[in-house]
């Protein structure tokens, strides 16, 4: 009996084909709108995190920017490099206003290092006194050039009044990887 009831109910909706016409198109609209939807979500949250992968990346560019002129700029405060004829005329300069005599003179080959350059002489140098060293060591570590004595020994000779001492000089100069 219940089959009967049921074909009946289908038989009558069958007689309407209008309403059932209208009913799949209902549910066909509401299926693709569905689906449109549900792409339309999901494009709309990929451009969003694209957006803010893009802004991120914008973000550490200018901050890259800033570091990078500020580096520039805390670079152009250090002094420049002596180097060649510049660094001796300029440790003969010191010599001369520190009573030393320079007895020889043997440039070095620059040598690089991961965050600097060094360039250097090595000195034979000869003195009155340590007073007059010190001096010259003093001058040459305080310059406004980037100057470091590296190394140094005395000896003083028997028969002279005159001290004689190996100095290692170098200039630096700053590396600054862009």
């Amino acid at each position: 009996m219940e089959q009967t009831a049921l074909d009946k109910k289908i038989k009558k909706i069958l007689e309407h084909k209008s309403i059932l016409l209208v009913l799949v198109v209902v549910v066909v609209c509401i299926m693709f709108g569905t689906t449109l939807w549900s792409n339309y979500k999901t494009q709309a949250e990929d451009y969003k995190k694209q957006l803010k992968e893009k802004s991120s990346k914008n973000d550490l560019i200018s901050a890259f920017d800033k570091s990078n002129g500020k580096l520039n700029e805390f670079v152009s405060f250090f002094p420049k490099q002596l180097s060649g004829d510049g660094l001796l005329s300029q440790v003969a300069d010191y010599a001369t206003q520190n009573n030393i005599t320079i007895l020889s003179v043997a440039p070095e080959e620059p040598q690089s290092h991961e965050e600097y350059i060094t360039t250097g002489l090595r000195l034979n140098i000869q003195s009155k006194d340590f007073k007059s060293l010190i001096s010259f060591f003093y001058t040459i570590e305080t310059s406004p050039f980037p100057l470091r004595i590296l190394h140094w020994s005395t000896k003083i000779v028997d028969k002279s009044d005159f001290i004689n001492c190996d100095v290692n000089i170098v200039s630096i100069q700053l590396q600054v990887k862009q």
